[in-house]
């Protein structure tokens, strides 16, 4: 009778305590959500990166499974407020995790949802999120329960190719013929539009970074000087004079010397551009030499009549300092300007009585159709003032950039005529 009671005891307790477990099983299962905040609603994104919002649920023993977690739309630029639920057009919803620390340790009741910027979005846009918690009251009854705040995310279009434009010329004279001033050639980093629609640019103070490593053989021959002007972020390529100037010497067949600037923009987000810029930087002056020709007689000029008219064929030496049809035609806006004048070598100075007019040029529009450039000169004598010797008519070449005036070409081709006794 004792083995009988103690075993209905024994049968009874287990029954017991195994609808003790069910119930805390139920319990667990029948939590009801009370709140959820979003702990970090001020977001800032590429649109190229994920985000995470993390949020905390009340109660905080609650657990949120990933399919329970909405994200509801209250503003963008590119939707309105729908009357339920909106998603966000540009937006979608990865995945739902607890959050956990650098320790590993697990924050309870605190989540992360990751959110992924769809492809293809080529704006910046500011669009605010509120999270939406779908749970179960009673079998196949579903309710929801919304966050307390949304999220604002602000993307932005990460550095790329789209978003900025290096300006700069291909070509550039070394220094100027006129006084010897060195000449820099100047590379300005501009903003494009957002996108093909929009007149709203890149904005440049998200560039947080720009470096400038010079490469090639020649590397060492230019400086390099950084500057943020009116029209954007800059940087000038300076030649060393000193290097240019006993190199030229040295190699009287050569005429430019090229450098390539590996420029790499970082933007707040850790994003990198690297773009080259390839820059030749050409000789400022190139001289004809005389032929028979044009080597006068001073009795040639004894008469008011008698003034010979001289043609510079300058097609073959206008690519030896950088005027190429390629060229001009890359630079379709450009200001361009010829001087003629005249001078003497060094050692005759005070020698007035000489002079070259133009007669007639060819203009830079027929030099990119056809590759042939000459200038029509009358020369002016005096024969009882000039002295004999060398003289040079001076065809002087400007081309600047019409929005930043710098100076691209500023170069003579100087074709040499003699006067004799």
């Amino acid at each position: 009778m004792k083995s009988y009671l103690l075993l209905l005891f024994s049968i009874i307790f287990t029954l017991t305590c195994s609808s003790c477990d069910d119930d805390d099983d139920n319990e667990d299962k029948n939590i009801t959500p009370h709140g959820i905040v979003i702990l970090n609603p001020q977001i800032l994104i590429d649109n190229e990166s994920n985000c995470e919002i993390i949020f905390r649920v009340n109660p905080s023993n609650y657990e949120v499974s990933p399919g329970s977690i909405a994200l509801d739309c209250v503003q963008s630029n590119t939707i309105g407020r729908g009357v339920s639920v909106t998603p966000p057009e540009n937006f979608e919803l990865v995945s739902v995790q607890a959050l956990v620390d650098e320790e590993e340790k697990i924050h309870e009741g605190e989540w992360v949802a990751t959110v992924k910027v769809k492809d293809g979005l080529p704006f910046a846009e500011l669009t605010r999120i509120f999270l939406v918690l779908n749970y179960n009251i009673e079998k196949n009854q579903v309710v929801s329960i919304t966050s307390s705040n949304y999220a604002e995310i602000t993307t932005i279009p990460a550095i790329s190719e789209k978003m900025v434009s290096f300006s700069n010329p291909t070509v550039q004279s070394y220094k100027s013929p006129v006084n010897g001033e060195v000449l820099s050639s100047r590379i300005h980093v501009t903003p494009n539009p957002l996108n093909e629609t929009t007149n709203i640019n890149y904005d440049l103070s998200l560039i947080q970074n720009m470096e400038v490593v010079l490469k090639g053989e020649f590397a060492d021959y230019f400086q390099v000087s950084k500057m943020q002007d009116d029209y954007g972020l800059a940087f000038d390529i300076t030649p060393i004079l000193s290097n240019f100037d006993a190199y030229f010497n040295e190699h009287t067949d050569i005429n430019s010397i090229p450098t390539t600037a590996e420029v790499t923009l970082t933007d707040i987000f850790g994003n990198t551009l690297v773009h080259n810029v390839d820059v030749s930087f050409f000789r400022n002056i190139q001289i004809i030499p005389v032929t028979e020709g044009l080597t006068y007689n001073r009795a040639d000029f004894e008469g008011p009549d008698l003034v010979p008219e001289v043609i510079v064929d300058m097609s073959e030496y206008l690519p030896k300092i950088g005027i190429t049809q390629e060229f001009l035609a890359e630079h379709p806006n450009r200001a361009f300007s010829i001087v003629c004048t005249g001078y003497m070598p060094d050692g005759q100075e005070g020698n007035y009585g000489f002079g070259f007019a133009g007669h007639s040029i060819t203009d830079d529009e027929t030099y990119m159709k056809t590759g042939k450039f000459q200038a029509t000169l009358d020369v002016l004598f005096d024969p009882e003032h000039s002295l004999s010797g060398s003289y040079y008519a001076v065809i002087r070449f400007f081309i600047v950039d019409p929005i930043t005036r710098d100076t691209i070409i500023c170069a003579d081709i100087r074709q040499e005529i003699k006067l004799v006794d």
